[in-house]
C-alpha cells in the first residue's frame, strides 16, 4: 500500500484563501479566486504524492500540517516532506 496525501484539498484551498489580502478578495470572485488556488495547488499535490508513491511500504505518513503556507508531511521514519505554497500569493499582485 503506497502513502497518500491526508490533508484534503479543499482544506489547503480555504486556509491559504484566508491568506489573501482582503482587497484582492473584494477584486476578484470567490469562485475565481477558489479557480486559481486550485489551479496553483494541485500540481504541488500532484508531485507530493508522486514522492509518496515512490516509498517503501513500512514508510507511511504519520501528520500532516498546514503551518503557514507550508504544507509539512512527516513520515514515521522521521522524514519531513515539504510543501511550500508561499509562491501562491505573487499570482495577485497587481490587482
Amino acid at each position: 500500500m503506497s502513502c497518500q496525501v491526508n490533508f484534503p484539498l479543499q482544506d489547503i484551498v480555504l486556509l491559504l484563501r484566508e491568506k489573501i489580502n482582503p482587497e484582492v478578495i473584494g477584486a476578484v470572485s470567490a469562485e475565481k479566486l477558489e479557480e486559481e488556488v486550485l489551479a496553483f495547488i494541485q500540481p504541488k499535490i500532484d508531485e507530493l504524492q508522486e514522492q509518496l508513491t515512490k516509498l517503501p511500504p513500512e514508510i507511511h505518513v504519520v501528520t500532516q500540517v498546514l503551518e503557514g503556507t507550508v504544507l509539512e508531511t512527516t513520515l514515521n521514519n522521521g522524514a519531513v516532506l515539504s510543501v511550500d505554497f508561499s509562491t501562491l500569493f505573487s499570482r495577485f499582485d497587481g490587482l
